[in-house]
């Protein structure tokens, strides 16, 4: 039998909210109006791309390291290999408005079963923050929203001072809030930052799939799934700082 879950942490961007335009649509219009013509789909294969290998890139395999100014200068690096063939002169202005325009609450939307389950949850005295690889626009982001407004604490990887699956990223969630491993369940659409990487720290995980289902792992296909689980109402609080900074 595993021990009572005392904090459920959602990841942010795949899980709870994502990006409306979609990355590559926004990254053609904004491209377009300093003269860039890249189609959409080689705009997103290239951003996929740059995604993927720019965590600490002269670091492999190391602990993922990262501050609000790294991550100012990865997503810079990530835009300006997206941008490559356009003039330096358009990069330059190409990345702060591409950095604003993923900052605004209007640009994100929620997905549809967030609302219910984050009701459903609080109804049966859950905690629910949030965990996830990003910076400090995801607190504006997250204040725009009046759906994810009851999600306390929020911890960001630019604050924690380390990315997933970094184990030092979860180990300070485990400081900062004072709980154990098990007493933390972690929801997520990616399976080493939000199920392998925390469950092998002691976690009790959920992988979220929306579209597929997985045999052997514990996974909901919809985050509405986890109502029908954690059914019983919970009494008392969880104790501990709040504060990721």
């Amino acid at each position: 039998m595993q021990p009572a879950v005392e904090l459920i942490l959602f990841d942010a961007v795949g899980t709870l909210i994502f990006p409306d335009p979609p990355v590559a649509v926004t990254y053609q219009r904004i491209g377009q109006q300093f003269v860039c013509e890249t189609s959409a789909e080689e705009l997103s294969n290239r951003f996929r791309e740059a995604f993927r290998t720019s965590y600490d890139p002269h670091n492999p395999g190391q602990p993922l390291r990262t501050s609000e100014a790294w991550e100012l200068s990865r997503w810079q690096a990530i835009v300006e290999s997206v941008f490559f063939d356009a003039p330096v002169s358009a990069r330059e202005v190409i990345f702060p408005a591409l950095w604003q325009h993923f900052a605004e609450p209007q640009h994100w939307r929620l997905f549809d079963d967030v609302q219910p389950t984050i009701e459903g949850l609080l109804e049966r005295d859950y905690r629910l923050g949030i965990a996830s690889n990003f910076d400090q626009r995801l607190l504006s982001i997250c204040r725009g929203h009046e759906g994810l407004a009851a999600l306390d604490p929020i911890f960001i990887s630019s604050q924690v001072g380390w990315s997933k699956p970094s184990p030092q990223f979860y180990r300070q969630i485990e400081t900062i809030t004072g709980l154990a491993p098990e007493q933390i369940m972690f929801v997520g659409d990616d399976w080493e930052n939000d199920v392998n990487a925390p469950r092998n720290l002691g976690w009790q995980t959920r992988w979220l799939i929306r579209r597929e289902t997985v045999p052997g792992v514990d996974q909901v296909g919809k985050l509405t799934d986890l109502l029908t689980e954690l059914s019983e109402v919970r009494r008392g609080g969880v104790s501990g700082q709040t504060d990721p900074s």
